[in-house]
């Protein structure tokens, strides 16, 4: 049997799943997307950043980005600067320059000594 570890989406966010994830060609970063509704029928993407090993940050939430709202199936490409996604009966890309500026406020409370 192959472990798993899971833990990214936490269920008191009323979403019932995490699907499609999209792993960044570096390894720091994935999105997927997670069913919220009583039958899983809202879609929206999340974020989520690799901390090492098998661990990973409590996922963000992207819906809040303008055009990133009950989207869903995120394909990272192969150069890492693109985010494909599926909206409304269409296919759509975005850069992802935005997504380190995402990262740097899960870091902002750390204090070194």
């Amino acid at each position: 049997m192959i472990p798993q570890t899971g833990g990214v989406l936490k269920p008191s966010e009323g979403y019932l799943q995490g699907v499609h994830p999209s792993i960044s060609p570096d390894g720091s970063y994935m999105v997927f997307t997670a069913m919220k509704g009583r039958w899983g029928n809202t879609p929206d993407l999340f974020l989520s950043f690799n901390l090492g090993g098998d661990q990973w940050s409590e996922a963000i939430n992207l819906s809040d980005i303008p055009g990133i709202h009950n989207t869903f199936t995120p394909y990272i490409s192969p150069d890492g600067l693109e985010l494909f996604f599926y909206y409304y009966h269409d296919i759509y890309h975005v850069g992802t320059c935005f997504i380190n500026a995402l990262k740097v406020p899960l870091y902002s409370n750390i204090i070194l000594l």
